[in-house]
């Protein structure tokens, strides 16, 4: 993928991304991102209009900023800009569905907030202790049955 940017492979770089897609079953916005740039990168080399796909994988990357926002500290902060920026264009490319897609999730965003029980009350309450790992960049844990049975909440807390 990279060798293929270097070398202004563009369609090498946008098929790169999708075979990375496919393999580790995940399309963070990191890598949407990179799509994006190849295609449009592809489309101004070639004096094309920006494809059909380009408009797709603009809103699926929208989609998975305000998703992986839920796991930021800072939230929507650090990606609004981007995220009206990708509006504003889809919306000057005819693509208003796309656009208003993008404005309603900004718009429901909410982040859940910490907990605000004390250490020593949640103690308390706790039945099962465990571990778990982090195994995807969208916060997705992976931990053994036993830990989680039974269970009608989950409080986690990272050390």
């Amino acid at each position: 993928m990279w060798r293929a940017i270097d070398a202004t492979r563009w369609q090498d770089c946008v098929e790169a991304v999708s075979r990375k897609i496919k393999a580790i079953g995940y399309a963070s916005a990191g890598i949407q991102s990179i799509a994006i740039y190849c295609l449009r990168e592809k489309s101004i080399s070639e004096k094309q209009s920006f494809p059909d796909d380009y408009w797709r994988r603009l809103h699926a990357w929208a989609t998975k900023a305000v998703e992986e926002a839920h796991y930021r500290p800072t939230g929507l902060a650090d990606v609004r800009a981007n995220l009206l920026n990708a509006t504003e264009n889809l919306e000057k490319a005819g693509r208003n569905t796309l656009a208003d897609d993008i404005k309603q999730q900004i718009a429901t965003f909410s982040q859940a907030s910490p907990a605000t029980s004390t250490r020593a009350d949640s103690k308390a309450s706790i039945q099962q202790v465990g571990t778990a790992f982090v195994v995807r960049p969208d916060g997705f844990l992976l931990t053994a049955f036993h830990v989680v049975k039974g269970a009608k909440e989950i409080e986690i807390s990272c050390t």
